[in-house]
C-alpha cells in the first residue's frame, strides 16, 4: 500500500484579486481560493463603488480577505495598471510575510483545488511562474510597437489620438538601453516572494521602467517580466503562468469561456483560466465546481 508523502512546507499564498465589476462572482473566486495557507486582498477599481464588493464578500462568510485602500482608476491598456499592482503588492509586502503572491483577476476561475495549487508551489518553493516572450519571437516582433511609441492612454483629452499622432511623428522611435532586454506577455503571474523583493527593492530599475513604460500601450504586458527577467533571478523564472486564455478570437481581450470550453479546460493542465462571465454563461462555473470540489 501506498501512501501520499507528507507535505513539510505549506507555502503561504496571497492572492491579489484586481476587479471592477461582478462583485457576486468575485466573491464566488474568493471562496474557491480559500485554503489554510492563503490570503486574499482585492483592489476594487477606482472607478467602481466598493460597497457591493464588500456586500458580496461578507455574503459569503469568507474572513481573510483585505480591501487595498490605495485604490487606483484604471484605464484599460494604460499604466494605471501598472500602478495599481505595484502599489498593491508593496502593500502586502508590509504585512505579513507571504512564500508567493498570485495575481488575477476578478474573471478568473480555478481549474484545479486550492489544495492542488498549495501543493504544487511547496515543490516549486523557489521560482515564479510568468508568461513571456523575447526579441525574436513572434508575439514580440508584433507587440513592440507598443513601447517604440508614445501613448496617452491615461489621460482623457479631447483630441487625444490625433495629439498621439502628432507626437508620434515629430518624434523617433522610442529606444530602450540595450542592457535591458524587453520581455513581455501575459500580465498574470505568481511570483515567489524573494523575487518580488528584489523587484521592489530595485528602485533604479522601478524608476527607469516606469519613465520608459508610462505612455506606451498595455505596459502591464511587459513591466513585471522585464524587471524579473533582468535580474540575477532570470533562471528561476517558469515561462508558464498557470493560465488558461484563449486568444482564438483575433480580439483585444480573449474568448469568454462557456460550457463547450469545459473538455479543453479539464485537459488543459492548468491551475487557473480566464475570463469568465457570469451573466453569459453561469453554469460552467458550476460545472467546474463539481469537477474540482471533493
Amino acid at each position: 500500500m501506498t501512501t501520499t508523502p507528507e507535505i513539510l512546507f505549506h507555502p503561504r499564498v496571497a492572492h491579489l484579486l484586481l476587479v471592477h465589476k461582478s462583485p457576486c462572482q468575485v466573491g464566488r473566486l474568493v471562496k474557491r481560493l480559500q485554503h489554510p495557507s492563503a490570503s486574499i486582498y482585492i483592489h476594487v477599481d477606482g472607478k467602481a463603488p466598493i460597497e457591493p464588493f464588500r456586500n458580496a464578500i461578507l455574503e459569503t462568510g469568507v474572513s481573510n480577505v483585505e480591501f487595498i485602500t490605495d485604490r487606483y482608476c484604471i484605464n484599460w491598456s494604460a499604466f494605471s495598471m501598472v500602478e495599481a499592482t505595484l502599489s498593491s503588492l508593496r502593500h502586502i509586502a508590509t504585512i505579513e510575510k507571504y512564500d508567493f503572491i498570485n495575481l488575477m483577476s476578478g474573471e478568473d476561475y480555478p481549474l484545479k483545488s486550492p489544495l492542488q495549487f498549495h501543493t504544487f508551489l511547496s515543490n516549486h518553493r523557489d521560482k515564479s511562474f510568468m508568461e513571456f516572450q523575447k526579441p525574436g519571437d513572434e508575439w514580440w516582433e508584433e507587440a513592440q510597437i507598443r513601447f517604440r511609441r508614445y501613448y496617452l492612454n491615461d489621460f482623457t483629452l479631447k483630441g487625444q489620438f490625433f495629439l498621439e499622432k502628432v507626437v508620434n511623428k515629430l518624434t523617433r522611435p522610442r529606444k530602450h538601453p540595450k542592457s535591458t532586454v524587453i520581455v513581455g506577455k501575459s500580465q498574470w503571474f505568481t511570483l515567489a516572494v524573494p523575487h518580488l523583493m528584489y523587484i521592489l527593492k530595485n528602485e533604479k530599475k522601478l524608476r527607469y521602467l516606469k519613465r520608459f513604460f508610462k505612455y506606451s500601450w498595455a505596459p502591464d504586458e511587459f513591466f513585471f517580466q522585464t524587471l524579473l527577467y533582468n535580474s540575477p533571478y532570470r533562471e528561476k523564472i517558469i515561462n508558464d503562468n498557470l493560465r488558461y486564455i484563449n486568444w482564438d478570437n483575433g480580439k483585444s481581450s480573449p474568448k469568454i469561456l462557456t460550457a463547450e470550453d469545459l473538455p479543453v479546460l479539464k485537459a488543459s493542465g492548468k491551475f487557473f483560466a480566464r475570463k469568465f462571465n457570469t451573466d453569459i454563461d453561469r453554469g460552467v462555473l458550476d460545472r467546474l465546481d463539481e469537477w474540482i470540489l471533493p
